[in-house]
């Protein structure tokens, strides 16, 4: 199946600065943006398609014209007077693959972006403590490209595995130190999961979940993994009570320090429900922040460096009564 379609977009901007009148804008831009899309089934169980988007937008009108109220005149800095275009290609291939007889599932999908900008931003906080954004007249692109593969299979009956494999690479540029630097990050990610049930007493589930990722700037280079894993046991005692334990732990490091930080926390939890309408818990829990960082970060221009980091222990006793 072939579909296409157009798009337009009228935009008129009629701009004038108080007491300046030289930095007035009076324009009008006309974006026409096409999408394609391609899709095709060879039978009930294959498929596959790939869409494409242009689409052509100015910058937020609160970026280049911002409502300002100071009672020091000395640091107000006039925006220029121009409109910024911004340019966006999109590509999105996919395949899928599905065999309900056989539960097995599979999805590939990629992407492929690419921004153009015929300006940069530059954020800086200047010695009055105000926020100076600097529009600099140098073309600027962003390119970023992945992909995500997505398996699942059941077996004997009661085994369920699933893995998602993502892979995403960034490609950028940084204003730092007045100067421009070329900018990489790259992440790759491995979801494995896999649950017991034969509809019995119990359940069992494993999962665990590993990222590395690469940020490079020109001369530099860091590298950060995280390991993280996760095991629960459900017990049914009773049709009316259940009991859960849980195993967490992580592993974390990045090229840039020698320190590996480790952690294992346990849990546990107890769960009854007498009638349709009481239910009572009761639960002894450690929980973790569990956040993916990114060392580069090209809109501010700050370095961001995430871990995990692991809250009190914590003790709930729940009541809930329904009528």
């Amino acid at each position: 199946m072939f579909s296409w379609g157009l798009s337009a977009d009228f935009i008129n901007l009629n701009s004038i600065e108080n007491n300046n009148t030289t930095l007035g804008i009076s324009d009008s831009f006309l974006f026409i943006q096409p999408h394609i899309s391609v899709k095709y089934s060879f039978n009930t169980k294959w498929n596959l398609g790939v869409s494409y988007d242009l689409n052509n937008n100015i910058s937020d009108f609160s970026q280049l014209y911002t409502p300002v109220i100071l009672t020091s005149f000395n640091a107000m800095v006039q925006n220029p007077n121009f409109v910024n275009i911004i340019r966006t290609n999109s590509l999105a291939p996919y395949i899928n693959y599905n065999n309900i007889l056989k539960s097995f599932f599979l999805s590939l999908k990629g992407n492929l972006n690419q921004n153009k900008s015929d300006a940069t931003f530059s954020n800086e906080l200047n010695s009055e403590g105000f926020m100076v954004t600097e529009v600099i007249k140098q073309p600027n692109s962003l390119r970023n490209y992945g992909c995500t593969l997505y398996l699942t299979k059941g077996f004997l009956g009661s085994f369920k595995t699933e893995l998602t494999y993502a892979y995403n690479t960034s490609k950028n540029q940084l204003f730092f130190n007045n100067q421009f630097l070329d900018a990489i990050n790259s992440r790759q990610s491995i979801d494995f999961g896999l649950s017991w049930d034969k509809g019995s007493w119990f359940t069992l589930e494993y999962k665990a979940k590993l990222n590395f990722g690469t940020s490079q700037t020109t001369g530099s280079q860091i590298n950060n993994s995280i390991l993280f894993q996760n095991l629960n046991l459900d017990i049914y005692t009773t049709n009316a009570t259940r009991i859960n334990f849980g195993l967490d732990s992580s592993r974390t490091e990045t090229s840039n320090s020698s320190t590996v930080a480790k952690n294992t926390l346990f849990n546990m939890s107890f769960y009854y429900k007498p009638s349709k309408k009481v239910n009572i818990n009761a639960s002894l829990i450690n929980i973790f922040d569990t956040q993916f960082f990114t060392t580069t970060n090209s809109y501010f221009n700050f370095v961001n460096v995430y871990q995990f980091s692991l809250r009190p222990r914590q003790f709930t006793i729940g009541f809930n009564y329904s009528l």
